[in-house]
């Protein structure tokens, strides 16, 4: 976050830490709002902050006065919100269990713009790479990439088998790989041929998955 400052979730709550010159943490604003788990913050361009949640709602907080307020809550999706994010052009982009990715609006009031529909359970992350696609991942088990011109799908990019054990998290690397994370194994994947490179790399010890 700008301002020395980090945002942490801690079940329905966003705390806010100041980070001194040695790099030492300080509890400073609490934020309240959401009605279940906040499951994502991301800090927006212009300084404000985005949350999702289980409520089924994203909030967008403004910093004022020391204390953040939300701007407003957007209301769409139908079963708990995972990534929230803001993509190059201003717009918000979100992922649900609902099965759905929505383009919200990167202006007030933040209106619904298109809802991206084609995995088959719920998408649980999302990202924009640098050539300007969304990627999603989903406990389908499948990624899929996106143009943002059109908001459809690229189909013949649609990579199927990434099984992750709960997909959570989807990084770029470089120009040509993405790691794709889960509770008990990372997935590295070319998105230039649209291959799995390496498959079910496991990093966690779980009994249970």
């Amino acid at each position: 976050m700008k301002d020395n400052r980090l945002a942490a979730a801690e079940e329905k709550v966003i705390k806010i830490f100041e980070i001194n010159e040695n790099l030492n943490y300080k509890y400073d604003i609490k934020i309240e709002g959401h009605t279940a788990n906040v499951h994502y913050l991301y800090n927006m361009k212009e300084g404000k902050l985005l949350s999702s949640s289980a409520d089924k709602t994203i909030k967008i907080w403004i910093l004022s006065k020391n204390a953040y307020t939300c701007e407003i809550t957007l209301e769409g999706h139908y079963k708990w919100v995972f990534n929230v994010i803001q993509l190059n052009n201003n717009n918000i982009a979100s992922c649900s269990l609902d099965n759905t990715i929505k383009i919200w609006s990167g202006n007030f009031p933040y209106s619904n713009i298109k809802t991206l529909t084609g995995h088959t359970h719920g998408v649980t992350c999302i990202i924009q790479i640098k050539d300007g696609r969304i990627v999603s991942g989903s406990n389908d088990d499948s990624i899929r990439f996106w143009n943002m011109s059109t908001y459809e799908c690229i189909e013949n990019q649609t990579i199927y088998d990434v099984i992750c054990c709960k997909m959570d998290s989807i990084t770029q690397v470089d120009d040509f790989r993405l790691f794709v994370g889960g509770w008990k194994f990372l997935t590295v994947i070319n998105i230039q041929t649209y291959q799995i490179m390496t498959k079910q790399v496991k990093f966690h010890q779980m009994k249970k998955c």
